[in-house]
């Protein structure tokens, strides 16, 4: 909501029948906090629910308060980002984008009038891209492509663009973490990692990457 999504699916049903109880509370309970038990139930009676509070409960008192702000909120911005109709490439790639933090404004038609767009290899489905990519940038406006992409556009007018980057190659990484299904055991691994890596030319300090992953062993 205070993105101002148009809509919000809540998933699962079963689980949103589920009785909303209490867990542990000692660390925050005399913490002022915008949810409070107190105030679920104050929001229920004055709905004239008589049913126990369940997790569909719990969602609906948290919209409800959140929208006593939603009309004090801005426009939201975000990176606007191509998806084509059916297409796939990269799938979720917005999604995890967006839960670590990148605000996406995904558009199903080619964001023309944005300055920037982040374009993953779905864009691929359109014959088109090529060509829209290369008019965005003679009208001042910034691309930023996806290893996966410009993997998929090789060899269709990619490499016309100044200063073209050569096919990606790969680097290994490795890191150990935590796994878990559902309410079974939690077992220790170690992931191996495959990150591509896109080759400029020329190399400039103006062109240094932002972000790069790192092990023990070394840095990439």
């Amino acid at each position: 909501m205070l993105a101002k999504a148009p809509q919000i699916m809540l998933f699962q049903y079963s689980d949103l029948m589920k009785p909303a109880e209490a867990g542990e509370r000692k660390a925050w309970s005399g913490l002022e906090t915008s949810f409070t038990l107190a105030g679920l139930e104050k929001w229920r009676a004055a709905t004239g629910s008589t049913a126990a509070a369940n997790y569909a409960t719990v969602a609906g008192y948290s919209l409800a308060t959140v929208n006593g702000v939603v009309g004090k909120l801005g426009k939201p911005i975000g990176i606007a980002s191509y998806k084509p109709y059916q297409s796939t490439g990269e799938d979720f790639l917005h999604n995890y984008l967006g839960m670590i933090g990148v605000p996406i404004d995904l558009h199903p038609e080619f964001p023309a009038d944005a300055k920037t767009v982040l374009l993953t290899e779905s864009a691929r489905f359109d014959p088109a891209i090529v060509s829209k990519i290369k008019t965005h940038l003679e009208q001042g406006g910034t691309v930023v492509i996806t290893s996966g992409l410009l993997r998929a556009l090789q060899g269709k007018g990619s490499s016309k663009s100044p200063r073209s980057t050569r096919p990606a190659t790969s680097s290994k990484s490795r890191s150990t973490g935590r796994i878990r299904a559902g309410s079974g055991p939690t077992w220790e691994r170690q992931w191996r990692f495959l990150f591509p890596r896109l080759l400029s030319r020329p190399t400039t300090r103006g062109r240094w990457c932002a972000a790069r992953p790192t092990d023990a062993a070394r840095r990439w």
